[in-house]
């Protein structure tokens, strides 16, 4: 079983690598260049869909940020009434 599994991602390692070497390859002979002149960068642009979701994202972060933080308001101010019930009543 072990050998099994052990050939398998091996194979998969493969032809992840020559997946890597074809579009390096494709790259090289059809002159693209993304890199912005920068040598040696490899970095895409970023799309405008990737920034509209990262605002996207963000948003649903602050709302959730807020919304524990109501929690934990409304289970500090519980407290707080319970407390004062035990000590006034």
């Amino acid at each position: 079983m072990v050998e099994a599994v052990t050939n398998y991602i091996a194979q998969r390692l493969i032809e992840r690598e020559r997946a890597l070497a074809a579009d390096a390859n494709a790259r090289a002979l059809s002159g693209d260049d993304e890199t912005d002149g920068a040598p040696g960068d490899g970095a895409a642009p970023v799309s405008p869909r990737c920034k509209r979701n990262f605002a996207v994202r963000f948003f649903v972060f602050l709302v959730d940020l807020l919304g524990v933080a109501m929690l934990f308001g409304l289970i500090a101010a519980a407290a707080w009434y319970v407390y004062k019930l035990q000590v006034l009543g």
